[in-house]
């Protein structure tokens, strides 16, 4: 196994499982649309891309009513959702470790960078992380991909990725040597690419 030196990590669903925030605030805003008939499967599919895409795709919602539906998204989560958000069971010593270890740590998340801050800090996972980046307030910012791209450009090192299989794309358009790192409530899976 490689000896990697930096490590990038998503938040959602890699350092804490945010199903019920992003679930209770996509309802909100959905219920303020008056849109009240779907598939409850559809709100598992906000988790990870951007909102402007779930919204838009998922609701066939035009542009001005997509833009509409994130703010109230955005009502919801900035009073209640960001911190209905749980660590994954080992996260926080996780991070020690590998920080104590001098390893250095980056959050790369699609959410919008203030509310990741928040959650960061609000857990502590601040103390152990190097960068966080996150997505831009007009979404134009908002792609994991891109995201990724800006690190590994400030940050010209070998990586190790965590994150969800379905992000995976992201790690792959660069072409680099790395593990992928799975949390999946309280087990691991490590998969060497």
């Amino acid at each position: 196994m490689p000896n990697f030196t930096h490590i990038i990590f998503d938040l959602d669903g890699t350092l804490t499982d945010n199903t019920k925030g992003i679930d209770e605030s996509v309802k909100f805003a959905l219920q303020q649309m008056q849109i009240d008939d779907y598939p409850e499967d559809y709100l598992e599919t906000f988790i990870g891309p951007p909102l402007q895409w779930g919204f838009s795709n998922l609701f066939g919602l035009n542009e001005r009513n997509t833009l509409l539906a994130v703010e109230y998204f955005r009502e919801y989560y900035s009073e209640n959702g960001w911190h209905q958000n749980i660590p994954y069971h080992g996260v926080s010593e996780m991070l020690e470790e590998l920080h104590s270890q001098g390893k250095k740590l980056y959050i790369a998340t699609s959410k919008l960078e203030k509310y990741a801050v928040k959650i960061a800090e609000y857990f502590g996972f601040d103390k152990n992380i190097d960068q966080l980046i996150g997505a831009d307030y007009s979404g134009k910012k908002s792609n994991k991909s891109l995201i990724i791209a800006n690190l590994l450009e400030a940050n010209r090192y070998g990586w190790r990725y965590g994150f969800r299989y379905r992000r995976w794309k992201g790690k792959r358009a660069y072409h680099r040597c790395c593990e992928l790192w799975f949390w999946k409530s309280r087990r691991v899976e490590n998969i060497q690419t």
